[in-house]
C-alpha cells in the first residue's frame, strides 16, 4: 500500500490559535475560535519551543471529525 502525503497550501489558509496546551493523548483541541473551519478536516500545528522560537521540523498534522464550540474533536 502506498503512503499518502497531503500538502497544505501556503495561500488561502486559516490561521487559528490554540487556547491552551495539548499533548500526545489529547482527544480535543481547543482554539480561540473556530469561525470558518470546515468539518471534517486536517490541521497543521506549528510548534514553538520553550523560548518561543518556531520549530518547523516539529510540525504536527492532525485530523478532526467535528467541532463543538471552540473545540476540534
Amino acid at each position: 500500500m502506498a503512503n499518502t502525503v497531503y500538502l497544505a497550501s501556503d495561500v488561502n489558509f486559516l490561521e487559528k490559535t490554540l487556547n491552551g496546551g495539548i499533548n500526545d493523548t489529547a482527544a480535543t483541541i481547543t482554539l480561540n475560535n473556530t469561525t470558518s473551519i470546515k468539518v471534517p478536516g486536517y490541521a497543521v500545528i506549528n510548534r514553538v519551543n520553550s523560548a518561543g522560537v518556531a520549530t518547523p521540523n516539529s510540525r504536527e498534522v492532525i485530523s478532526y471529525t467535528g467541532i463543538s464550540g471552540n473545540d476540534l474533536t
